[in-house]
């Protein structure tokens, strides 16, 4: 029995849709209206993720390399990847009223935060230049959503020697700040093979 092979891609962009609103026959108008239209992201990755819907607006020309490559294998963007291994360690700290997750990259950031009951309450993704530029953004997230990251743990993806000021920044607004790593990780698992396109582990899928 041949392997199933999955395939993480890199989305351009990802609108979250909670699932009893979403209208499979309006995919195409949704991603019109958030993302515009671009000949270069022409691919539509719908994925459904217990009450979320993915929408990932995909580089038409890695989605067509990737197809011509490996024609009988599942595409998953970051975002699914990211959402299910935050959710799952969400469960892990039931004491917390909320869980904040940041998947820190060279010039954005995904952050992510669910509730102690582990629904979801936000996700996005922020462009930055400076720590500064990462700190007004994440503080205007959680001002709005009136958390008090005072007793909260925050943890991190992706911490690297360049995104040490940004752990700095963050530092004075929570109890603690973690990185994730090994089986933590959400992304840890993943075997680059191509700028935006990698193997995963296809457990991670199911």
């Amino acid at each position: 029995m041949p392997h199933r092979l999955d395939i993480n891609i890199e989305p351009a962009q990802t609108t979250l849709i909670p699932k009893e609103i979403f209208n499979p026959e309006l995919k195409q108008a949704i991603v019109e209206l958030n993302f515009g239209f671009d000949a270069k992201y022409q691919v539509v990755l719908s994925e459904i993720c217990n009450d979320v819907v993915f929408l990932s607006v995909v580089d038409k020309k890695m989605y067509d390399m990737a197809t011509c490559k490996f024609p009988a294998v599942a595409f998953f963007s970051t975002y699914r990847l990211l959402f299910l291994g935050f959710k799952k360690l969400s469960r892990a700290d039931k004491r917390s009223k909320h869980q904040i997750f940041v998947n820190i990259m060279p010039n954005s950031f995904d952050l992510f935060i669910f509730e102690k009951n582990q629904r979801l309450i936000f996700a996005n993704t922020f462009t930055y230049q400076s720590s500064n530029d990462f700190l007004y953004y994440f503080l205007h997230v959680v001002n709005r959503l009136r958390i008090d990251t005072g007793g909260l743990t925050l943890k991190i993806t992706n911490s690297t020697d360049s995104s040490k000021g940004i752990v700095d920044v963050l530092e004075p607004y929570f109890l603690s700040i973690i990185e994730l790593s090994g089986n933590e990780n959400p992304l840890s698992l993943r075997m680059k093979i191509q700028p935006g396109l990698s193997l995963i582990n296809p457990a991670l899928c199911e």
